[in-house]
């Protein structure tokens, strides 16, 4: 089965301290959305959170779709807020033994580009997107289990909170961005500023548009 673990823990400094996954893109919450699209491939989904405030309001939007989705909503293992410690949480709660990682903020992720990505684990410990640039999507990422775990502990024992710190450790597939996404540019961009909301809301009403 295919597990998915959402990072959902963080806080949305820039968009006056909202929490990122209910705000409200193309008509519902982003963190909704995201899930809808994940359920076609009938995954076992983690949502990691950081606060207990963070899972009531989680549990409450999310009590029609727990009914036929398998979803698990996690509190981090560790009480640091970074996005190595969502990792960690995510790769301690995982069933599997490989776990595609994805965060909460990112409405436009399809869910064929996650069977990509999850095709390109191949013999590695992780397969990541990287951009031209030389720039890397360690979110938008799947980690086979035992070898990521044993990394993260490695940096967290020596109070390395860089999510680089982890990769060095590991054998990684760094995929072309073409190579994974349909849109990249539309897919991996995520929400942080209200400028990006409103980016967003235009993004939805061109792909309606189109779509109709």
């Amino acid at each position: 089965m295919l597990e998915v673990a959402i990072l959902a823990g963080g806080e949305g400094k820039r968009l006056g301290n909202s929490y990122k996954p209910l705000l409200r893109i193309c008509g519902k919450p982003i963190l909704m959305n995201m899930i809808e699209k994940l359920e076609k491939l009938e995954p076992s989904i983690i949502i990691v959170v950081h606060t207990e405030e963070q899972e009531n309001m989680l549990k409450v939007e999310l009590e029609a779709l727990k009914q036929r989705t398998n979803i698990r909503i996690i509190r981090d293992a560790i009480n640091s807020q970074a996005s190595l410690i969502g990792l960690y949480t995510a790769l301690t709660s995982s069933t599997g033994d490989a776990v595609i990682v994805i965060p909460s903020d990112t409405p436009f992720l399809e869910a064929s580009s996650l069977l990509r990505l999850r095709a390109k684990l191949q013999d590695f410990d992780a397969a990541i997107p990287i951009w031209p640039s030389g720039y890397i999507e360690p979110l938008i990422a799947i980690y086979r289990v035992a070898p990521a775990l044993e990394a993260v502990k490695e940096s967290l024992s020596k109070n390395m909170l860089q999510i680089s710190s982890t990769l060095k450790r590991l054998r990684i597939n760094y995929v072309p961005v073409d190579q994974v996404f349909s849109r990249p540019e539309i897919e991996t961009f995520n929400i942080n500023t209200y400028e990006d909301m409103e980016r967003a809301e235009k993004i939805c009403r061109e792909k309606y548009a189109i779509n109709e």
